[in-house]
């Protein structure tokens, strides 16, 4: 007999900082800011054909404005914890989180 828990529940989540692994399976969130002005068929192919990869996309529509307003505060609060931060490694891990 099936357990719903063990149907409904991931057997393990685990989130580190660029991805997160769920019953064993590697995930990660891309996040696209901008599309060619001709977008042809087949455009994602390439990453949607490798073997055990699934894709999903959902299409958020937010003013440029808003986003560039997310970005630089989320640079300006990386650049703050780079100064305030003592550890040498860490702050090279800060520098190039915001510099990317």
């Amino acid at each position: 007999m099936l357990n719903i828990k063990s149907e409904l529940a991931p057997k393990g989540m685990n989130f580190n900082v660029t991805d997160f692994i769920i019953s064993g399976k590697y995930c990660t969130i891309f996040t696209v800011i901008s599309y060619p002005k001709y977008v042809p068929i087949g455009y994602l192919s390439d990453l949607s054909n490798i073997a055990g990869v699934k894709v999903v996309a959902k299409h958020i529509p937010i003013e440029f404005s808003t986003m560039s307003k997310m970005i630089n505060k989320e640079i300006a609060d990386l650049k703050m914890r780079y100064q305030n931060e003592n550890d040498r490694t860490i702050q090279e891990r800060i520098r190039q989180d915001y510099e990317c």
